[in-house]
């Protein structure tokens, strides 16, 4: 397992397994500090790119974005169909993102339907269109989204939805390394 995220609205789990290139599918429900009979089975799975490092929740589109390190893509899971009560949309994507060079880390920005992918390989952030690119909606995947560079070998990526504020570790040793590069999602966003 390399990287975690809940959907709330269903009390799903989705855990990208980085050496088998799935997503497992945990019901948090039977799986938690006080209720552990779901944690001993093992999970369905749904399967993406190769090496998947990073996964997000859009719970406006009920779209599970995952990051492929080795594919240089993001996978769009539709979570309506592939969730802890529902598992016939698991069997593959709905739609495949191509995106910059070992994309790291996925973030949703909420305010803005925007889904930002740090791209390590590149030191970029692809802006990925979370309207127009999501589970229901696919016509915005097709496309290699924008890009915004940032410091020397992004990793972690996190959104700030009070301030539509984005933050992006850099980790690279030299001027632009080890430092947090800072986006204004207000006016660098998928729309």
């Amino acid at each position: 397992p390399q990287a975690i995220t809940l959907d709330p609205s269903t009390g799903t789990l989705y855990v990208a397994n980085f050496a088998d290139n799935t997503v497992s599918v945990i019901d948090a429900a039977t799986c938690d500090a006080s209720d552990v009979r779901g944690c001993r089975d093992e999970p369905p799975v749904a399967t993406v790119g190769a090496f998947p490092t990073a996964v997000a929740v859009d719970v406006a589109n009920s779209t599970v974005y995952v990051a492929n390190q080795d594919a240089n893509t993001v996978s769009v899971i539709d979570a309506a169909t592939c969730n802890v009560t529902r598992l016939i949309g698991c069997a593959r994507p709905v739609a495949t993102v191509h995106v910059g060079n070992t994309p790291a880390g996925v973030a949703i920005d909420q305010a803005t339907g925007t889904a930002y992918v740090v791209n390590s390989g590149d030191n970029t952030v692809s802006v990925i269109d979370a309207v127009t690119c999501n589970a229901e909606e696919t016509s915005g995947c097709a496309s290699s989204p924008p890009t915004v560079k940032v410091g020397r070998s992004p990793r972690g990526i996190d959104v700030d939805q009070a301030t539509d504020t984005v933050y992006v570790t850099n980790l690279g040793v030299n001027e632009t390394g080890d430092t947090v590069s800072v986006i204004d999602g207000d006016t660098c966003n998928s729309y």
